[in-house]
């Protein structure tokens, strides 16, 4: 969760970066917000993108010490960053899977971001249009060493790629339903 006190707004990014102190702001009670990331990151969908590309933007422009704000396309290989070079906010694009583009202090190699990503073209309908391109996600690997399959499908579960989890919906003896999970080797 991040607040900025300019738009004197709450926001959901799908990721940020606080780089030093951690500064907060009490967003409700039990709820803190963060008030100072170096990078935030949205990953873009057709239903936030023109959100995120707009007054999204415009208030994170607003915070204080925020140096990136990276858009991840869903559609393709695509990274938009917007750079704060001493108060003005420079724009670079990266298609290219031999691009590196630098988040916070780290160089992220294109191919590496979009390493599971295998894109299609959907069949445009009506008049040969080309349609848009769909992601399609590989389903995720083993659960342990033996290579054995993931979870039995009776149960409902997802797999979480970065902690490596599957985490799975398993009935309580109260009726409601309990997240419990399984780390995968």
């Amino acid at each position: 969760m991040l607040f900025v006190k300019d738009c004197n707004q709450v926001f959901y990014p799908d990721l940020l970066v606080v780089c030093g102190e951690h500064k907060f702001y009490p967003a409700g009670p039990k709820m803190k917000a963060t008030l100072n990331p170096s990078v935030v990151i949205e990953i873009l969908s057709d239903s936030t993108e023109h959100l995120d590309k707009t007054n999204k933007t415009r208030c994170y422009k607003k915070i204080p010490g925020l140096q990136q704000i990276v858009f991840v396309s869903q559609k393709e290989q695509h990274i938009r960053i917007l750079e704060n070079e001493a108060g003005k906010w420079i724009d670079t694009e990266f298609y290219e899977p031999e691009d590196v583009p630098r988040i916070g202090d780290c160089d992220v190699p294109l191919h590496e971001i979009y390493r599971r990503v295998e894109f299609e073209t959907a069949e445009g309908g009506g008049g040969g249009g080309g349609g848009h391109p769909e992601t399609k996600i590989p389903p995720p690997p083993p659960t342990n060493k033996n290579n054995t399959s993931p979870p039995p499908k009776k149960k409902k579960s997802y797999y979480c790629r970065p902690c490596s989890r599957y985490f799975l919906l398993t009935p309580s003896k109260n009726g409601t339903n309990r997240k419990s999970s399984s780390r995968s080797s």
